[in-house]
């Protein structure tokens, strides 16, 4: 019993001691596992762009030019020939084939001022002529026209008073066999039309 006493105030006196202790802080590093989110705020420079339309005051501005009036008369037209020759080449002697046409038309500048002159040709070759409704009467007949057709233009430059000849040719044309039909306009080179 006497160790039961003894032991008993051991333990009493190790736990008035541990009570009644003065306690100290003591320093000590713990590592705890954390996840954080930092949030930061950047100022970056930027243009804008802005699209924009001005208006501005619209003035019409027209250009006049001071032409003397185009005048001229048409003093003749005809049709002249040449001839379309073949071969001539590596020994072989040229030899004639056709002739073609070549289409005039003569003018004269009767105006005060020198004037380019242009010329449209229309050209129709007709190889043949199918009349239609031949048991007509002769005033309703009509035909057809089979051919081929061509056109250009030549312009020339013609001093006041003078006579000159604008010249077209078509060498596909084979005037023996050929109808021909053409038509011209006249007009001054940069300005409207005068029908010929």
């Amino acid at each position: 019993m006497k160790k039961i006493i003894i032991t008993l105030g051991v333990v009493l006196v190790a736990a008035l001691v541990v009570c009644f202790a003065p306690i100290k802080t003591i320093a000590y590093t713990a590592f705890v596992d954390k996840q954080e989110t930092e949030t930061y705020y950047e100022a970056i420079p930027y243009e804008a762009r802005e699209t924009y339309t001005e208006q501005e005051p619209y003035q019409e501005e027209e250009t006049y030019y001071d032409y003397e009036p185009f005048s001229f008369d048409v003093v003749d037209t005809f049709i002249n020939t040449d001839t379309y020759y073949s071969g001539g080449v590596r020994g072989i002697e040229r030899r004639a084939e056709y002739e073609y046409p070549i289409f005039c038309v003569e003018l004269e500048n009767t105006g005060t001022s020198q004037c380019i002159f242009e010329v449209i040709f229309d050209i129709y070759a007709i190889e043949k002529r199918i009349y239609e409704a031949e048991n007509l009467a002769d005033d309703e007949k009509y035909f057809k026209l089979i051919g081929d057709e061509y056109s250009g233009f030549e312009s020339l430059i013609i001093d006041p008073d003078t006579q000159e000849t604008v010249t077209y040719s078509v060498s596909e044309i084979n005037m023996d066999f050929e109808e021909i039909l053409w038509e011209y306009d006249i007009f001054r080179g940069g300005q409207g039309r005068q029908e010929g």
